[in-house]
């Protein structure tokens, strides 16, 4: 081993003020100082839940994790505070994106509607007493003028903190109801990624929307989406990268660029302007405007291709959540460092699994720890919530997947046990 990291699923990243990496992983968080490492579990700490999906600092330090079952936990650096269903306003306990407003709230998105915390009060919003046009909560944002804008599974919501407003393709210019990303750019106008719409800029008045039909988009399944300290907007779909000045769109794939791979999950701009392009099986790539750079497992230290978070601290190193753990990019000397699991067992118990090939074109195995043979039920999802393959009765520790009637994409699955054990992950289907 060559750290202290406790899984190499990494859901999570987040740089706290005095500096140290937060890193919630499925078997635990993770707390590094530049030097050491420090892990808090259910088994050690306050958690009640060792898979971390979501990390927020609060403006007086405070560490707030939303937890995948178990509800959000707040940490002070020395007293840990548990938030669940059954002993708060909390709607549900699984936390999907987590937010702190410039007042001083914390909205709290979850599978069961939005909530709002002033650290006394709870407030819950679901669609029987508020605008919510849907509880699936996969995005958060305040605007520069303090409206909190909610992307949904069903649409967008806006609201001001007394006035809801609702928008679907059915009453607005928004050109798909399932949102994936959302964006502020500098002249204050709101960028909505969606999947299977393409990107759609909200004016405040005025919506426009571009498609492959209509502009230079590579595909109309947005993943990422960052505005560079220039101005640029930069698009990441699962065919390629866009850049966007406003008037001009330049594209770049695998077949024209630097780039290894066109599946763009994830985007950051360094302190120094960099681009730095996270892939699906691509690797890391830095673009700074003229000159391509790329690391994968076979020219570096990343332990895997596959790319999913990318994470800018304060000293100029990229923190890169990969399938198979944590990478550090030293921009300094064009280093990485692999952050391993200490252990060379490929899973854990709670919450841990793999998937390979992925993505794939025909088929691919999701391989699960089941050492008692229990019998799993597997659920396999779009980006909207609809069950698109089922399987029941499996008792062995992997299952093979046919592509069959899925189209090319991102799906989510979840498997679980007659004991309650869950293991859940996502493929992408070229």
């Amino acid at each position: 081993s060559n750290s202290g990291l406790s899984n190499n699923s990494i859901r999570s990243l987040l740089e706290s003020s005095n500096g140290d990496i937060y890193i919630g992983t499925d078997g635990g968080l993770n707390k590094f100082d530049g030097s050491t490492w420090t892990t808090y579990k259910t088994s050690n700490s306050g958690l009640f839940d060792d898979s971390i999906i979501s990390l927020l600092e609060s403006s007086n330090g405070d560490i707030y994790i939303g937890a995948y079952l178990n509800g959000l936990t707040k940490f002070d650096g020395s007293t840990w505070t548990t938030y669940t269903t059954s002993n708060s306003g909390l709607s549900n306990n699984s936390i999907r994106s987590l937010l702190e407003s410039s007042n001083g709230d914390i909205y709290i998105g979850t599978d069961g509607g939005l909530n709002k915390f002033d650290g006394s009060t709870w407030t819950t919003y679901a669609s029987s007493n508020s605008g919510l046009s849907n509880k699936y909560i996969n995005s958060l944002l305040e605007s520069s003028n303090g409206d909190i804008y909610i992307g949904t599974w069903g649409g967008l919501n806006k609201f001001d903190g007394s006035t809801w407003t609702t928008y679907t393709t059915s009453n607005s210019g928004l050109s798909n109801n399932s949102i994936n990303s959302l964006l502020e750019s500098s002249n204050g106008d709101i960028y909505i990624g969606t999947w299977g719409g393409g990107l759609t800029i909200f004016d405040g008045s005025t919506w426009t929307t571009y498609t492959t039909s209509n502009s230079g988009l590579l595909n109309n399944n947005i993943l990422s989406l960052l505005e560079s300290s220039n101005g640029d907007l930069y698009i990441g779909t699962i065919y390629g990268l866009n850049k966007f000045d406003g008037s001009t769109w330049t594209t770049y794939t695998a077949s024209n660029s630097g780039l290894l791979n066109n599946n763009i999950l994830s985007l950051l701009e360094s302190s120094n302007g960099d681009l730095y392009i996270g892939t699906e099986g691509g690797g890391l790539t830095k673009f700074d405007g003229s000159t391509w750079t790329t690391y994968t497992t076979s020219n570096s230290g990343l332990p895997v291709d596959t790319i999913n978070v990318l994470f800018g601290a304060s000293n100029g190193d990229i923190y890169t959540n990969t399938a198979d753990g944590l990478s550090v990019f030293h921009g300094a000397n064009n280093t990485v460092t692999s952050v391993e699991k200490e252990s060379a067992a490929l899973f854990t118990p709670t919450n841990s699994v793999r998937v390979s090939p992925n993505p794939f074109a025909t088929e691919t195995t999701i391989q699960f720890q089941n050492p008692m043979q229990e019998e799993f039920a597997l659920q396999v999802f779009d980006l909207t919530g609809h069950v698109m393959l089922s399987k029941e009765n499996v008792a062995t520790d992997e299952i093979t997947i046919q592509r069959g009637n899925l189209s090319a994409g991102l799906y989510l699955f979840q498997l679980t046990s007659e004991s309650g054990e869950v293991y859940t992950g996502n493929f992408m289907v070229e």
